[in-house]
């Protein structure tokens, strides 16, 4: 790529005079109008390249925005930052270092703070979500929908990853967020070479019908952009700054090493360091499954204790008692239609009924007419047709208004009693489909709820799904000022033999990483301590 940006490199800024038509929802897969004051032009985005063109601050290198969207679950890479920030300048959406400041910011509404451990939660969960980690997300989640009951994103969050648990009982297959960022991604590059190869046909345009030169790529400047501000509260991740006053003390402590006989080599010597703490074992993924269709169960196809795939049958509905159901419910429809037309306020309802059929059939008649008039373009056998249209449009809006009136009449008893009716009748229809229940997530099943003959509503409990093939190891160590990085090395200690686990992710201080339990060997709940290897520190390390 031509403009491809190196990870020290500014980024450009977004401009701070654009408008959103609505607000970031879920993981960002769903489109955002963003519009243009100055050129009056719009363009629709998805969420989640939003987030990204927020970080977008005039202020932040290309490898910083890399790793911040990386953190909330954003696979973009250099050269996807680069078709990216090439695509949004040929649209005129940066701001260029010589633009007067805006007066009134409308790209970014204003948004409520949050606590720096809320946030942090929410992008791990953010992370695991667009990962397609659902089952952790959804538990990490729910836990902290718990403390910050009214977080919106939160909710937003929520409700789009149990959208994606429950589509394979539903029998829909979505697209996973990765799969829909790869897509975007493409076109990123080519949009952004289609709109640059205009923009340099145009410019080549300009230069040739005037002896000023062109200027070339003004965004690129070394001046920072107008704009500035950190990104959405709900996924910016905070670029660290250099602190100063360490060289100092450096310095300091190895004069008082040397001094003390010890030597500045022995202060850089990496030694082994071991940090303690505790363990408890949980199932990597643990899902309470509901009913997603009301029917009459069939046949069950598992028991508890049964491991199921993701998508593997469950149970099937029982489609001949709803088709019986159907009968049954179509039949009384037809009886209490016929005792209600019969009533007095029926036959009026019905005589009005006949009269607004006619009255709209006289419309569509004279629509048509209308139609052929106009095709022979004859301005005074138009006008006159028109009024004839909207004569019949007159006739018909009285005979609406005498057959609601009429239907007025007709209510009652027997009328509620034939809507009652309707409703059941249109229930039954939905559920004469014979379609399988299928398992959301892969698992073993437990707390089995349905068997054959039951019938089941929607979001009654089916059973519990663990997946316990592999676990999850929540670790924490003895003091809470021992500092932990992904990526570590764990060591548990589990009846006495060893099992190593690495360390993939830290949440609120609570590190996590997955253990193999193809075997069965450990058990769900299993507590004990346990040792990580921080990889070794330095005697210095200890007064930085």
């Amino acid at each position: 790529m031509a403009d491809l940006l190196a990870p020290e490199d500014v980024v450009p800024a977004f401009r701070a005079d654009l408008k959103l038509a609505d607000p970031v929802q879920g993981a960002g897969e769903k489109l955002v109008t963003v519009a243009d004051p100055v050129s009056g032009k719009s363009m629709a985005f998805r969420g989640f390249e939003l987030s990204i063109a927020r970080m977008l601050n005039g202020q932040r290198t290309a490898g910083e925005v890399v790793d911040a969207s990386t953190a909330i679950g954003l696979p973009i890479s250099l050269e996807g930052l680069s078709g990216f920030v090439k695509k949004l300048r040929s649209l005129g959406f940066l701001s260029h270092p010589l633009d007067a400041a805006v007066q009134q910011p409308t790209t970014w509404g204003e948004r409520r703070e949050w606590s720096d451990e809320i946030r942090g939660r929410y992008q791990a969960a953010l992370k695991e979500a667009r990962s397609n980690e659902l089952m952790s997300a959804k538990q990490h989640l729910t836990e902290l929908l718990n403390d910050a009951p009214d977080n919106a994103d939160v909710k937003g969050l929520l409700q789009w990853v149990d959208e994606r648990l429950k589509a394979p009982a539903a029998g829909k297959k979505l697209p996973t967020f990765t799969d829909v960022f790869a897509v975007v991604e493409r076109t990123w590059f080519e949009d952004g070479e289609r709109q640059s190869q205009e923009n340099q046909k145009a410019q080549e345009r300009l230069v040739s019908l005037s002896d000023v030169p062109a200027v070339s790529d003004p965004a690129a400047a070394d001046s920072p952009g107008a704009v500035s501000g950190d990104g959405p509260i709900s996924e910016a991740v905070d670029v660290p700054k250099k602190k100063g006053g360490g060289f100092g003390k450096v310095v300091l402590v190895l004069l008082l090493l040397v001094l003390a006989g010890g030597g500045a080599a022995a202060a850089l010597y990496p030694l082994p360091y071991v940090v303690k703490g505790s363990y408890e074992l949980a199932p990597k993924n643990t899902l309470n499954v509901e009913v997603a269709r009301e029917g009459v169960v069939a046949a069950v196809a598992v028991k508890d204790g049964d491991w199921v795939e993701a998508g593997a049958q469950i149970f099937t509905y029982d489609s001949e008692v709803a088709k019986k159901r159907l009968a049954e419910a179509e039949k009384k429809v037809a009886e209490l239609q016929k005792k209600t037309d019969k009533s007095p306020g029926g036959k009026k309802a019905a005589e009005a009924k006949k009269k607004l059929e006619k009255a709209q059939e006289a419309v569509k008649k004279e629509q048509t007419h209308l139609e052929a008039v106009k095709a022979k373009g004859k301005k005074p056998a138009i006008a006159k047709q028109e009024k004839k249209l909207k004569k019949a449009e007159d006739a018909a809006a009285k005979a609406q208004k005498a057959f609601d009136a009429a239907g007025g009449a007709a209510t009652g008893d027997a009328k509620a009693e034939l809507d009652k009716a309707v409703a059941e009748r249109d229930a039954a229809k939905g559920q004469t489909e014979a379609a399988p229940f299928n398992a959301p997530v892969a698992g073993f099943v437990r707390e089995l709820k349905v068997k054959a003959g039951d019938e089941v509503k929607l979001g009654a409990p089916v059973c519990v799904l663990d997946d316990t093939k592999a676990l999850t190891a929540k670790m924490v160590p003895l003091s809470k000022s021992e500092p932990l990085t992904e990526g570590q090395k764990a060591t548990l200690d589990v009846g006495g033999k060893k099992v190593d686990v690495k360390i993939e992710k830290i949440i609120n201080g609570e590190a996590r990483g997955t253990v193999d339990n193809a075997k069965g060997e450990l058990k769900v709940g299993e507590k004990g301590s346990l040792s990580i290897d921080t990889g070794g520190r330095t005697l210095l390390s200890k007064y930085l």
